[in-house]
């Protein structure tokens, strides 16, 4: 049995942007609306997914950093 490299931790920014691409891939709507956006391009979707989920986590830093100087 070989001992499995321990992983890094994540960084705030990818934390967030995990949980973010978690929902965006649980909300039928979401891919209702790529699905039909990409015109069903499905080569296109992963990557749209997870730009938005980076934007969201993003976002989400900046209104934090903003709200806690």
């Amino acid at each position: 049995m070989t001992q499995q490299e321990p992983i890094p931790p994540l960084t705030k920014r990818e934390y967030f942007a995990s949980l973010a691409l978690q929902g965006l891939l649980n909300n039928q709507y979401t891919i209702k609306l790529l699905l039909k956006e990409t015109r069903g391009d499905y080569e296109r979707i992963p990557g749209l997914l997870a730009e938005s989920a980076v934007r969201i986590a993003d976002s989400l830093l900046e209104r934090l950093e903003r709200n806690n100087p």
